[in-house]
């Protein structure tokens, strides 16, 4: 079960702190519709074009490590 914490901002409402979990793939729980996306700190191995596809309304993703 995952359990990213879900946050807000006055503009974007819809965003997930999924960072430092020790994760290597965006989870299928992060619905499509997420507009922030925090992944820092987790190990994605590659990026492929078709890695955030399904999320289309990704405005905002933070990689750091």
């Amino acid at each position: 079960m995952l359990f990213c914490l879900v946050f807000f901002f006055f503009q974007m409402p819809n965003g997930y702190d999924c960072s430092d979990m020790d994760l290597q793939v965006i989870p299928d729980q992060i619905p499509n519709s997420v507009q922030i996306l925090k992944f820092s700190f987790n190990y994605l191995p590659a990026l492929y074009n078709l890695t955030f596809q399904r999320l289309k309304s990704l405005n905002y993703l933070v990689l750091t490590s």
